[in-house]
């Protein structure tokens, strides 16, 4: 069985602590599922540029993957800053296009490149464990932001890896994500039909 967690502060000009209150909420519910932990964390937006957080799992390893990402999206933004850490790289750009464009640069048809979010003021960070090893490998408690929403996840249907963790980007659209605690199980019946 999985697990929702999320926290706001009411007043929309607050921020605090989102990372460190999810990881510690996150951790409560470990006990219903501890396959995979994510949260969409939600900061102060910055005029013109995107936060993208992309995972890198090729089989040649993060460091080469993240140089050819960087050189993709230079062709079309501005990189203002990039931070690789373990598998994932966290670019924030100066781009003013359409953001299934940058996506779509950023994964550039390689195979273990995969964009978790992309937004103004959103960030995904989600990874195969408990809240504990997100936190360690990530840095999640550090976040400060206005709210966020957290997943802890028990595979009944799918692998358990980083692509099948929840929360997920709502592709095309910035600052947007989704968790859903359940299984969909005619998934494939409805996807041949719409």
């Amino acid at each position: 069985m999985c697990g929702i967690a999320g926290f706001l502060y009411k007043d929309p000009q607050r921020t605090g602590p989102v990372g460190k209150t999810l990881v510690e909420l996150l951790g409560v519910l470990g006990s219903r599922g501890v396959d995979g932990t994510g949260v969409s964390l939600y900061g102060p937006s910055s005029p013109g540029k995107l936060v993208a957080r992309v995972c890198l799992s090729g089989p040649e390893g993060p460091a080469n993957q993240a140089e050819r990402v960087l050189a993709r999206v230079r062709q079309i933004a501005t990189v203002v800053e990039a931070d690789l850490k373990a598998d994932s790289l966290r670019l924030v750009v100066a781009y003013d296009g359409p953001i299934a464009r940058l996506a779509d640069t950023i994964e550039g048809g390689e195979q273990g490149v995969d964009v978790f979010s992309l937004g103004r003021s959103m960030e995904i960070v989600k990874d195969v464990g408990d809240a504990a090893r997100l936190d360690e490998k990530y840095g999640v408690s550090t976040f400060v932001g206005s709210h966020g929403i957290g997943h802890t996840r028990l595979a009944t249907e799918s692998r358990v890896d980083i692509r099948h963790c929840h929360p997920f980007l709502a592709r095309p659209f910035p600052d947007i994500s989704v968790v859903h605690n359940g299984q969909i199980t005619n998934y494939h019946k409805l996807r041949r039909i719409y």
